[in-house]
C-alpha cells in the first residue's frame, strides 16, 4: 500500500516538473523562435471566422475573402505600428531639448515660488532643496541622453530583423488563411484515433480560453476608457475622448500600463505649476492602477473559469519568469490545461475522492459572558 502511494506520488511529482519544464522552454526558446508563425497563425483565427459568415450570407468566394481580408489586417496593423513608431522617435529624439528647455526651467520656477514662501523662515531648507535639485538634474541628465539614444538606436538597428519577421508572417498568414482545410487535413489524416481526438479538444480548449480572454480584456479596456474619460473631463484636459481611448489602449499592453503617460503627466503639470490639474490627475492615475490590480484578476478568472488567485499567480510568475508576454500567455496555458483536465483529456491532478465540505463551528465566542443567576434559596 505505501509503494503504490509513494509510486502515485512520485508519478505526479515527476508530471509536474516535466510540465513546468515544457512550460518554461516553450515560453522562453520556442515562442520568440516561432512567434512569425505564431502571429499569422493568430490573423488566420481572427480572420476565417469572418470569411467563413461571409462565404454563408453573402455566398463569397472563400480564398479571395480571405485575401482580401487578411490584407486590410494587415494594413490596419501596418498603420497602428507606424504610429507607435513614429511617436517613439519623435519623443526620444525630442527628450534631451525637453528636458533642458522645459523640465529645467520647471524645476527651477517651483524652487523660486518655494523661495518666495520660505526663505525667511527657513533658509536651511532651501539650500537643501537646491543641493537636492542639482543633485537631481546632474543624475538624471545623462539618463535622458542614454535612454533617447538607445531607444532611436534601436528602433533603427531592429529596422531589418523586423522587416523580415513581418514579410514572413505576412506570407504565412495568406498560406494559412488561404489553405486552412488543406493543411488541417494533411495533418489530421496522419495522427491516431486517440491523438486527434486529444488533439482536437485541445484546439477547441485553446480557441475558447483565448476568445475568453479577449472578452474579458475587451471589457477592462471599457472600464479603464471610462474611467480615464471622466477623470480628464474633470481635468479640464482638451480632447480627453481621444486621449482617455489612447491611453486605455496602451494600458492592455503588458508591462507598460497607464503608468509611463499618466504618472509623468501629472508630475510635470504640478512642476509648472498647474496643481489642480496635475492633483486630478495623480488621482486618476491612482484611481485606474488601484481598480485594475482588483478587477482585472476577478474578470480575467471569471471569464475563463479560472479562481482569481490562481489567475492573479499565474500573471505574476508569468511576469516574473518571461515578461509581459508570460503575463498574458502562462494564465491561458493554464486555463487550457485545466479545460484538458476537466474534459478528461489529460488526467495531471485526477479528483480522487469527492470533496466534502469543512465542518463550521456556528457558536458564537461571547467577549463579555453573562454570569449565570444563582437559584433563590
Amino acid at each position: 500500500m505505501k509503494d503504490e502511494k509513494l509510486k502515485r506520488y512520485t508519478d505526479m511529482l515527476l508530471t509536474a516538473v516535466l510540465m513546468a519544464a515544457v512550460v518554461y522552454v516553450l515560453f522562453k526558446y520556442a515562442i520568440p523562435l516561432l512567434f512569425p508563425f505564431l502571429f499569422s497563425l493568430l490573423i488566420s483565427a481572427i480572420v476565417l471566422p469572418a470569411v467563413a459568415f461571409l462565404n454563408r450570407k453573402l455566398h463569397l468566394n472563400k480564398k479571395l475573402t480571405a485575401a482580401v481580408l487578411v490584407t486590410v489586417s494587415y494594413l490596419i496593423i501596418a498603420g497602428l505600428l507606424m504610429l507607435a513608431g513614429r511617436f517613439l522617435y519623435q519623443s526620444a529624439s525630442s527628450a534631451v531639448d525637453w528636458f533642458n528647455s522645459r523640465f529645467v526651467p520647471d524645476i527651477n520656477a517651483l524652487l523660486l515660488k518655494i523661495d518666495g514662501l520660505v526663505h525667511d523662515s527657513d533658509s536651511t531648507l532651501m539650500s537643501w532643496l537646491y543641493s537636492m535639485k542639482d543633485t537631481l538634474i546632474s543624475s538624471l541628465q545623462p539618463k535622458v541622453v542614454q535612454l533617447s539614444t538607445s531607444v532611436v538606436t534601436g528602433l533603427v538597428s531592429n529596422v531589418p530583423s523586423f522587416v523580415v519577421k513581418v514579410i514572413i508572417s505576412i506570407v504565412a498568414t495568406y498560406f494559412f488563411a488561404l489553405d486552412y482545410d488543406n493543411i488541417c487535413r494533411a495533418v489530421t489524416s496522419r495522427m491516431s484515433e486517440s491523438v486527434y481526438q486529444k488533439s482536437s479538444a485541445a484546439f477547441r480548449s485553446l480557441r475558447s480560453t483565448i476568445g475568453q480572454y479577449a472578452r474579458a480584456y475587451s471589457l477592462i479596456l471599457l472600464i479603464t476608457f471610462a474611467e480615464l474619460t471622466v477623470g480628464l473631463l474633470c481635468a479640464g484636459v482638451k480632447h480627453f475622448v481621444l486621449i482617455a481611448l489612447g491611453i486605455a489602449i496602451f494600458d492592455i499592453l503588458p508591462i507598460l500600463g497607464s503608468s509611463m503617460i499618466m504618472l509623468p503627466w501629472s508630475i510635470i503639470t504640478l512642476l509648472r505649476g498647474n496643481y489642480q490639474q496635475g492633483i486630478i490627475l495623480f488621482i486618476v492615475y491612482l484611481v485606474v492602477v488601484i481598480a485594475r490590480q482588483f478587477i482585472e484578476p476577478k474578470i480575467v478568472g471569471d471569464r475563463v473559469g479560472m479562481h482569481p488567485l490562481v489567475t492573479l499567480v499565474t500573471m505574476y510568475v508569468g511576469l516574473k519568469l518571461f515578461g509581459g508576454v508570460g503575463m498574458l500567455a502562462l494564465p491561458i496555458a493554464c486555463a487550457v490545461l485545466m479545460q484538458l483536465e476537466l474534459a478528461g483529456v489529460t488526467h495531471i491532478l485526477p479528483v480522487r475522492r469527492e470533496p466534502t465540505e469543512v465542518p463550521v463551528n456556528k457558536s458564537k465566542r461571547r467577549f463579555f459572558r453573562k454570569k449565570k443567576q444563582k437559584p433563590d434559596v
